[in-house]
């Protein structure tokens, strides 16, 4: 259901490792296969975001959403949440 979406979407625990991801987001997280296990935070990604590990942080400790409009380094505009 989550991959027919079309919407890039990662999964991390809460140590921010990737459990898995949907194909949209390979292209703004240059994701393979056998990132699943590492740190989200070790990636590049074309987002221009530097709440990102804040955000995410604040997301696992409140349980609350937190959206944004972030862009990437080609004028690309997305809602983050």
């Amino acid at each position: 259901l989550i991959a027919s979406t079309g919407i890039a979407t990662i999964f991390v625990d809460r140590q921010m490792r990737i459990k898995r991801f949907t194909e949209p987001a390979v292209g703004i997280f240059k994701l393979i296969a056998t990132d699943v296990g590492r740190p989200l935070l070790d990636l590049t990604h074309r987002l221009n975001y530097p709440e990102l590990t804040a955000d995410a942080t604040a997301a696992f400790e409140s349980l609350k959403t937190t959206e944004r409009e972030v862009c990437t380094n080609d004028g690309e505009w997305y809602i983050a949440r």
